[in-house]
Protein backbone atom coordinates (compact mmCIF):
# COMPACT_ATOMS: atom_id res chain seq x y z
CA UNK A 1 0.00 0.00 0.00
CA UNK A 2 3.10 2.46 0.64
CA UNK A 3 4.51 2.49 -2.91
CA UNK A 4 1.04 2.88 -4.45
CA UNK A 5 0.98 5.95 -2.37
CA UNK A 6 4.10 6.98 -3.42
CA UNK A 7 3.10 6.47 -6.89
CA UNK A 8 0.30 8.82 -6.95
CA UNK A 9 2.50 11.68 -5.15
CA UNK A 10 4.48 11.92 -7.84
CA UNK A 11 1.75 11.26 -11.24
CA UNK A 12 2.00 14.34 -13.11
CA UNK A 13 -0.53 16.88 -12.84
CA UNK A 14 -3.24 18.30 -15.93
CA UNK A 15 -3.99 21.79 -15.64
CA UNK A 16 -6.62 22.18 -17.11
CA UNK A 17 -7.46 25.67 -19.83
CA UNK A 18 -10.58 27.39 -19.81
CA UNK A 19 -11.99 27.81 -23.90
CA UNK A 20 -12.16 30.81 -22.89
CA UNK A 21 -8.48 31.53 -22.05
CA UNK A 22 -7.96 30.68 -26.32
CA UNK A 23 -10.78 32.96 -27.02
CA UNK A 24 -8.67 36.14 -25.79
CA UNK A 25 -5.59 34.69 -26.91
CA UNK A 26 -6.35 34.64 -30.17
CA UNK A 27 -8.31 38.11 -29.68
CA UNK A 28 -5.22 39.82 -28.56
CA UNK A 29 -3.21 38.36 -31.51
CA UNK A 30 -5.48 39.84 -34.03
CA UNK A 31 -5.02 42.93 -32.20
CA UNK A 32 -1.94 43.22 -32.89
CA UNK A 33 -1.82 41.99 -36.06
CA UNK A 34 -4.33 44.68 -36.91
CA UNK A 35 -2.44 47.32 -35.08
CA UNK A 36 0.71 46.54 -37.28
CA UNK A 37 -0.98 46.48 -40.15
CA UNK A 38 -2.56 49.36 -40.15
CA UNK A 39 0.78 51.16 -38.78
CA UNK A 40 1.98 50.51 -42.11
CA UNK A 41 1.32 53.34 -44.52
CA UNK A 42 -0.77 52.65 -47.85
CA UNK A 43 0.96 52.83 -50.92
CA UNK A 44 -0.92 56.24 -51.44
CA UNK A 45 0.36 57.50 -48.24
CA UNK A 46 3.75 56.77 -49.00
CA UNK A 47 3.38 58.79 -52.60
CA UNK A 48 1.70 61.73 -50.67
CA UNK A 49 4.96 61.48 -48.14
CA UNK A 50 7.47 61.53 -50.52
CA UNK A 51 5.48 64.62 -52.43
CA UNK A 52 5.84 66.72 -49.38
CA UNK A 53 8.85 66.22 -48.24
CA UNK A 54 10.51 66.54 -51.46
CA UNK A 55 8.54 70.34 -51.89
CA UNK A 56 10.05 70.43 -48.10
CA UNK A 57 13.53 70.02 -49.76
CA UNK A 58 13.00 71.81 -53.23
CA UNK A 59 11.44 74.82 -51.34
CA UNK A 60 8.28 74.56 -53.34
CA UNK A 61 4.88 75.74 -52.53
CA UNK A 62 2.27 73.40 -53.58
CA UNK A 63 -0.70 74.04 -55.32
CA UNK A 64 -2.74 71.67 -53.53
CA UNK A 65 -1.09 69.08 -51.20
CA UNK A 66 -1.11 65.06 -52.37
CA UNK A 67 -3.54 63.53 -49.93
CA UNK A 68 -3.24 59.82 -48.95
CA UNK A 69 -7.09 59.32 -51.10
CA UNK A 70 -4.93 60.15 -54.49
CA UNK A 71 -5.60 58.08 -57.34
CA UNK A 72 -2.07 57.61 -58.33
CA UNK A 73 -1.12 54.07 -59.14
CA UNK A 74 2.73 53.70 -59.44
CA UNK A 75 4.24 51.46 -62.20
CA UNK A 76 6.98 51.10 -64.65
CA UNK A 77 6.75 52.64 -67.94
CA UNK A 78 5.65 49.19 -69.82
CA UNK A 79 2.62 48.59 -67.52
CA UNK A 80 1.29 52.59 -68.21
CA UNK A 81 1.86 51.91 -71.43
CA UNK A 82 0.38 48.12 -71.37
CA UNK A 83 -2.83 49.34 -70.12
CA UNK A 84 -3.22 52.39 -72.55
CA UNK A 85 -3.26 50.07 -75.57
CA UNK A 86 -5.64 47.95 -73.80
CA UNK A 87 -8.90 50.03 -74.49
CA UNK A 88 -10.95 51.96 -72.61
CA UNK A 89 -9.75 55.28 -70.64
CA UNK A 90 -6.16 55.65 -69.57
CA UNK A 91 -4.89 58.63 -67.63
CA UNK A 92 -0.94 58.27 -67.59
CA UNK A 93 1.39 61.07 -65.46
CA UNK A 94 4.88 61.13 -65.92
CA UNK A 95 6.49 63.13 -62.78
CA UNK A 96 8.89 62.72 -60.30
CA UNK A 97 9.89 64.44 -56.73
CA UNK A 98 13.64 65.94 -58.16
CA UNK A 99 11.56 68.10 -60.54
CA UNK A 100 9.76 71.35 -58.97
CA UNK A 101 6.92 71.52 -61.44
CA UNK A 102 6.31 68.06 -60.76
CA UNK A 103 6.07 68.79 -57.05
CA UNK A 104 3.87 71.79 -57.34
CA UNK A 105 0.82 70.26 -59.77
CA UNK A 106 0.72 67.09 -58.90
CA UNK A 107 -2.00 66.97 -56.10
CA UNK A 108 -4.11 70.08 -58.20
CA UNK A 109 -4.09 67.13 -61.45
CA UNK A 110 -5.24 64.31 -58.61
CA UNK A 111 -7.65 66.65 -57.11
CA UNK A 112 -9.22 67.33 -60.61
CA UNK A 113 -8.76 63.77 -61.60
CA UNK A 114 -11.21 62.87 -58.37
CA UNK A 115 -13.51 66.47 -58.74
CA UNK A 116 -17.13 65.99 -59.80
CA UNK A 117 -16.97 67.53 -63.74
CA UNK A 118 -20.92 68.11 -64.44
CA UNK A 119 -22.12 70.89 -64.75
CA UNK A 120 -25.75 69.74 -64.26
CA UNK A 121 -27.04 67.80 -61.04
CA UNK A 122 -26.01 64.31 -62.07
CA UNK A 123 -22.52 64.00 -60.61
CA UNK A 124 -19.73 62.86 -63.39
CA UNK A 125 -16.48 61.87 -61.70
CA UNK A 126 -13.33 61.04 -64.29
CA UNK A 127 -12.07 58.29 -61.49
CA UNK A 128 -15.54 56.30 -61.76
CA UNK A 129 -14.32 55.19 -65.25
CA UNK A 130 -10.47 55.66 -65.46
CA UNK A 131 -9.70 54.19 -61.99
CA UNK A 132 -6.05 55.57 -61.63
CA UNK A 133 -3.84 57.57 -63.02
CA UNK A 134 -0.75 55.38 -63.87
CA UNK A 135 2.01 57.24 -62.05
CA UNK A 136 5.32 56.26 -63.37
CA UNK A 137 8.32 57.74 -61.85
CA UNK A 138 11.11 59.97 -63.91
CA UNK A 139 14.45 59.72 -61.42
CA UNK A 140 16.05 62.43 -63.78
CA UNK A 141 16.02 64.41 -66.73
CA UNK A 142 17.52 61.69 -68.49
CA UNK A 143 14.35 58.75 -67.56
CA UNK A 144 11.96 61.36 -69.01
CA UNK A 145 13.52 61.29 -72.30
CA UNK A 146 13.70 57.65 -72.13
CA UNK A 147 10.07 57.21 -71.18
CA UNK A 148 8.50 59.99 -73.80
CA UNK A 149 11.26 58.44 -76.32
CA UNK A 150 9.45 54.82 -75.49
CA UNK A 151 5.44 56.03 -75.54
CA UNK A 152 6.30 58.10 -78.94
CA UNK A 153 7.91 54.78 -80.50
CA UNK A 154 4.93 52.76 -79.08
CA UNK A 155 2.05 54.94 -80.41
CA UNK A 156 3.31 56.55 -83.31
CA UNK A 157 3.42 59.89 -81.77
CA UNK A 158 6.06 62.81 -82.90
CA UNK A 159 7.07 64.78 -79.27
CA UNK A 160 8.56 67.99 -79.72
CA UNK A 161 10.73 69.10 -77.24
CA UNK A 162 8.38 71.85 -76.25
CA UNK A 163 6.04 69.08 -75.01
CA UNK A 164 8.65 67.24 -73.06
CA UNK A 165 8.52 69.27 -70.24
CA UNK A 166 7.43 67.53 -66.69
CA UNK A 167 4.22 67.30 -65.49
CA UNK A 168 3.67 65.22 -68.13
CA UNK A 169 -0.05 64.35 -68.40
CA UNK A 170 -1.61 61.83 -71.20
CA UNK A 171 -4.55 60.88 -71.93
CA UNK A 172 -5.64 57.72 -73.67
CA UNK A 173 -8.69 56.34 -75.07
CA UNK A 174 -9.22 52.92 -76.91
CA UNK A 175 -5.70 52.52 -77.26
CA UNK A 176 -5.06 55.76 -78.79
CA UNK A 177 -3.64 59.56 -77.45
CA UNK A 178 -6.38 61.83 -76.71
CA UNK A 179 -5.15 64.58 -75.38
CA UNK A 180 -2.05 66.16 -72.89
CA UNK A 181 -1.11 68.86 -70.73
CA UNK A 182 0.47 71.32 -72.37
CA UNK A 183 3.13 72.84 -69.60
CA UNK A 184 4.37 75.67 -72.22
CA UNK A 185 1.08 77.25 -72.26
CA UNK A 186 1.59 79.32 -69.03
CA UNK A 187 1.32 78.33 -65.22
CA UNK A 188 -2.34 77.42 -65.32
CA UNK A 189 -1.88 73.04 -64.92
CA UNK A 190 -5.19 72.98 -62.50
CA UNK A 191 -7.52 74.66 -65.48
CA UNK A 192 -5.79 72.17 -68.29
CA UNK A 193 -6.03 69.58 -66.00
CA UNK A 194 -9.82 70.30 -65.41
CA UNK A 195 -10.20 70.80 -69.22
CA UNK A 196 -8.50 67.70 -70.27
CA UNK A 197 -10.05 65.26 -68.18
CA UNK A 198 -13.39 66.85 -69.20
CA UNK A 199 -12.95 66.30 -72.48
CA UNK A 200 -12.18 62.93 -71.69
CA UNK A 201 -15.01 62.33 -69.27
CA UNK A 202 -17.42 63.20 -72.40
CA UNK A 203 -15.81 61.31 -75.37
CA UNK A 204 -16.31 58.06 -72.62
CA UNK A 205 -19.94 58.70 -71.75
CA UNK A 206 -21.10 59.63 -75.68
Amino acid sequence: MAKSSKRNKYKKTHVKIHPISFIVGGLLLAAVIISIVLAIPSAAQKLADEYSNAATTLGVTQQQALDDTNKLKKVSIGTAIKNAKKGGATVVYIGGTFDSASVQWIGAIDDEFKKDLSTTDEERVLADYAKNIYYVEAADSDKITEYIDKIAEEFGLNIPDSRRSLPLVLTFIDGKLFGNINTQKGNNIRYQAKELFTNLLNEILK
